[in-house]
């Protein structure tokens, strides 16, 4: 029970540290830019109140927001799974904690 305790502690503390690093986000970049595409056209939205191209730009201004919205909603689920990855893997760290002191008090000891 220690051996198996300590397996999991370093096994739990080995996954929590490599998932950030095993785990891609490709959707966080793609809010990123959405967001500062956003930001652009709202500058260019300002700047041509009151002109032709106001219409243009507010049709183009919604649909960016919109698409912002859903990328950055992904990108919120991705490191929602990323974090719940984590306090899994810590998890284990913890029980296997547990675990090895349980082992090591139980252990057997063999009379001299």
């Amino acid at each position: 029970m220690l051996v198996c305790g300590l397996l999991m502690v370093i096994g739990g503390v080995g996954a929590a540290a490599s998932v950030p690093f095993a785990f891609p986000m490709p959707l966080c970049p793609i809010a990123d830019s959405d967001n500062a595409k956003v930001d652009e056209l709202k500058k260019k939205y300002d700047a041509a109140k009151g002109t032709d191209d106001e219409a243009e730009l507010a049709t183009e201004l919604e649909r960016a927001i919109d698409s912002s919205e859903i990328s950055s909603r992904y990108c919120g689920d991705e490191r929602g799974q990323l974090r719940l990855l984590q306090i899994v893997a810590a998890a284990v760290a913890v029980v296997g904690f547990f675990a090895a002191i349980i082992g090591f008090f139980l252990r057997r000891v063999r009379p001299a």
